[in-house]
């Protein structure tokens, strides 16, 4: 629910739908980023509400300007803390895997019959999404990003 690709993959186009390429770890990142923000908004998850619209909201309920940047930097900040909560109470990334019969075995319908994605291709990507993140290769927010998000918190 926090990063849903259908839209550029089956709807636009404009992503492969049938491969784990690289674009989809920094997609992951900016549609989390995007959605956490939009959560704490407490907006409905159907309403598909873009920066600009939240932009405009939040000007009027914080009586300033407000960045696109500003608001993925909030939604940043909520992703890691989260992650942070994960971390402390034991996740590991191993956590972050998904079934190996979804990796392992081949799709048997639609333009991804025969495809395979595999483990290896998922660890690769995995590890993208861990260095966009700023992420240590466990998947533990490292403290120059914290730092950089202005989060003071002691592991």
């Amino acid at each position: 629910m926090r990063s849903f690709p259908i839209g550029p993959e089956v709807i636009e186009g404009t992503m492969p739908a049938d491969t784990l390429d690289e674009s989809k770890a920094k997609f992951s990142v900016d549609f989390q980023n995007h959605y956490a923000f939009k959560f704490c908004g407490i907006w409905c998850d159907f309403w598909a509400i873009d920066y600009d619209q939240m932009r405009m909201l939040m000007k009027h309920l914080w009586k300033r300007e407000v960045s696109e940047e500003e608001l993925a930097q909030v939604g940043e900040r909520v992703w890691n803390l989260g992650r942070l909560f994960n971390v402390r109470e034991g996740f590991v990334r191993a956590d972050d895997n998904v079934p190996k019969v979804w990796l392992e075995k081949p799709f048997t319908k639609g333009l991804s019959a025969g495809k395979i994605i595999g483990v290896e291709r998922f660890n690769e990507v995995l590890g993208e999404y861990y260095s966009l993140r700023g992420w240590d290769e466990n998947g533990v927010p490292t403290e120059a990003k914290l730092s950089e998000l202005g989060i003071d918190v002691r592991l």
